[in-house]
Parts: C-alpha cells; sequence; structure tokens
C-alpha cells in the first residue's frame, strides 16, 4: 500500500516515468499469473495522473472515493479517544470543531490534541476553545499550512489569494479577470499549481483546492 501518492508523476524529472514502471511492472506480474494487490492512496489527482501514465490504467483499479467523514463519524473520532482519560470535551466544544474540521482527519486530530495540550481544565467547552482560537490557527497555520503554500512561486502565490476569494467556485474566467494577466501565462501558472499538489481541475475552466480549509488560511495571511 502506498500514500500519499498523488505526488508521484511522469516527467516530473526528464527521462522519468515511476508511475509507467509500476504499472508495466505489475501488469507483467498479473499476465505471470502472480496473486499481488496494488493499494494507492492519496488525493484526487492521484487517478488522472495515472490514466495519464496509461491509458489502460482505469482498467487495473478499482476507485473508491472516501472523502472527509460525515459529521455522525467526526462527532466519533473525536468522542472515542477520551473515553478512557480524564478529559472531556462538552457538546458544544465537539458541534464547533466538526463544524470547524469539516470532517478532514487530520484537523480532526489536531483540534482536540490542540486543546488537550494547551488547556489544564479536565473539562473543556466552547469558552476556553474560543480562548485559544487564535493560537490554534497560529499553530495550524505554521505547522500545517505554510509549508505546503511556500511551495508556490510569489506570481503564483498572489495567483493563490485571488483563487481564495472565488471559493467555493473557482472559474478561470472569473479568476482572469480578478488577476488581470494574459490568459497563456495564468495557464502556465494554474499548470505549476497542480504539479506542486496545491489545486486539481474538476471540469472545463474550474479548480478546487486540494487542502481543505485552505482558502480561509489565505484569507487570513492575504
Amino acid at each position: 500500500m502506498y500514500d500519499e501518492f498523488h505526488f508521484i508523476e511522469d516527467g516530473k524529472v526528464a527521462d522519468n516515468f515511476p508511475l509507467s514502471l509500476l504499472l508495466e511492472s505489475f501488469s507483467h506480474a498479473q499476465r505471470e499469473g502472480l496473486r499481488y494487490y496494488l493499494v494507492l492512496s492519496g488525493l484526487p489527482p492521484l487517478f488522472p495522473n495515472l490514466v495519464k501514465a496509461k491509458t489502460y490504467a482505469e482498467r487495473m483499479f478499482s476507485v473508491k472515493s472516501i472523502g472527509n467523514l460525515s459529521k455522525e463519524a467526526s462527532n466519533k473520532a473525536i468522542e472515542l479517544p477520551l473515553k478512557n482519560s480524564n478529559t472531556t470535551f462538552t457538546d458544544g466544544l465537539i458541534y464547533t470543531m466538526v463544524e470547524e474540521t469539516k470532517g478532514y482527519p487530520y484537523f480532526l486530530q489536531f483540534y482536540p490534541y490542540f486543546l488537550i495540550q494547551n488547556i489544564p481544565k479536565k473539562k473543556k467547552g466552547s469558552k476556553e476553545f474560543n480562548g485559544m482560537y487564535s493560537l490554534l490557527l497560529k499553530e495550524l497555520d505554521e505547522s500545517f499550512f505554510f509549508g505546503r503554500f511556500d511551495r508556490a512561486s510569489d506570481g503564483e502565490q498572489k495567483i493563490l489569494f485571488e483563487m481564495a476569494k472565488l471559493v467555493p467556485e473557482i472559474k478561470f474566467s472569473e479568476l482572469r479577470k480578478r488577476a488581470k494577466i494574459e490568459k497563456n501565462y495564468l495557464n502556465q501558472i494554474l499548470i505549476s499549481l497542480i504539479e506542486k499538489g496545491l489545486i486539481y481541475r474538476v471540469g472545463r475552466g474550474k479548480y478546487k483546492f486540494i487542502l481543505p480549509l485552505f482558502e480561509k488560511y489565505l484569507l487570513r495571511k492575504g
């Protein structure tokens, strides 16, 4: 099993085709009657990268879209680890964290962890959360978002700021109006942002951020 596999792509380095090599090797193993399962997980660009490497890739895999956790599952993800501990969260605090994190697994881990580490009271509620909220966001920005944002060049970062203002639907035509740059140049920037794992294409002339809540980070930073 391979995780974060959306970062693997043919042609990123000259004369380097890791996906084509992997798929061809696995196809050969299947033809030889060897019984292996190949499990790849990652963000939305993963499957398009596979198909681009080998046109028959869609016949080799069963695609499962997992997405973020439901509200019910998010509640359990917060509540169950606390069952055998001295820490409790009020229902109001759990509701707030579920709404804030949008069911993204990493954030569902980070928010409770940060509160437990920084609030000595055993019972924590919305009052304590609100008091720590600015520090929580600062820690999240520095430890999670900044490293990803910093992959982009200065020009690409300017486009990211403009994209954040267009969420939830980022259209090329609207972005070009806001950015006021030439069409081909904007296309080049968007391709680069896709390659850096920051955005992905969801349709003709439409894009989304790969990371949940990334637009809020950009709006805070911008």
